[in-house]
């Protein structure tokens, strides 16, 4: 079945946590395809610390990208982007280790931000 490794592969995230605020779920035709690459990505980050990633934004509907003033071409309207939280861990922290495994090719990357309280 699509998307089954979700729960099973990932110890640490649900596709439910993915899920757009507006009460949207994560679009099942887009787990194998997108929603894998991101675990796959997020549980990397979570190796450089091992401490527990909150996903404070995942999925986005375009109504309700607008409606939170996203990018007007959001990779969360794709299905391909995560705002994060790593638990005890400055947001900036977050950056330089994501960096750091981008530089040593260990994940890729598409787009990388900071904000006050997240990534």
């Amino acid at each position: 079945m699509p998307g089954e490794w979700v729960n099973s592969m990932s110890q640490n995230f649900s596709i439910d946590e993915f899920a757009c605020h507006d009460g949207t779920p994560y679009p099942s035709a887009w787990v194998d395809t997108r929603l894998e690459a991101l675990i796959i990505l997020l549980e990397s980050i979570r190796a450089i610390w091992n401490q527990p990633i909150r996903i404070l934004s995942g999925y986005r509907t375009s109504a309700h990208n607008g409606a939170v003033n996203g990018a007007k071409y959001s990779m969360h309207m794709e299905g391909r982007a995560a705002d994060i939280v790593v638990q005890d861990i400055d947001p900036l922290m977050v950056v330089r280790g994501i960096l750091t495994l981008h530089q040593a090719k260990s994940i890729y990357l598409g787009g990388l931000g900071t904000y006050a309280t997240f990534t």
